[in-house]
């Protein structure tokens, strides 16, 4: 019989005694390790769990920069005529340029006029001249023109 550095005696398959799993015997150093792994992994776990999702943020930004470039593309095929560069219209009820809405200043309200129009003026529906997407790019272009970063 050999007897290991710690003073336990092998196994049937010379390992140390108390290290194995199918009956249940760990030595200290394998439960610490056990114990110090579950440890890591929890953390792991946590700070996966913690972490900002960056790139579905980004990716979005990415999108609505789009949406809008696209939309500056529409508005300078389909609206500049009238409400003039950078919704500068001389008019009011025309510009974009001011905080001022009179239809509403959420994304679907101002949807809305483009595709329906205003009734009682120039402003005429898009909705059968232009795709709901390019309403939507439009709208948010629009919208973007009464920021205090676009004036």
């Amino acid at each position: 019989m050999v007897i290991d550095m710690r003073g336990s005696v092998p196994d049937s398959r010379g390992r140390p005694a108390g290290v194995s799993l199918a009956y249940g015997k760990l030595d200290l150093m394998t439960k610490f390790s056990l114990i110090l792994t579950g440890f890591a992994l929890l953390c792991l776990v946590l700070l996966a769990a913690a972490w900002p999702p960056e790139s579905k943020a980004q990716g979005a930004d990415e999108a609505k920069a789009d949406l809008i470039k696209r939309g500056g593309q529409v508005y300078k095929t389909r609206c500049q005529l009238c409400h003039l560069a950078e919704g500068k219209a001389p008019t009011k009820n025309m510009r974009f340029s001011d905080d001022e809405w009179r239809h509403g200043n959420k994304p679907e309200d101002v949807e809305k006029v483009v595709a329906a129009g205003v009734k009682g003026t120039a402003m005429m529906g898009f909705k059968n001249r232009l795709k709901p997407e390019d309403i939507k790019a439009v709208s948010a272009y629009v919208l973007g023109l009464s920021q205090p970063q676009a004036k």
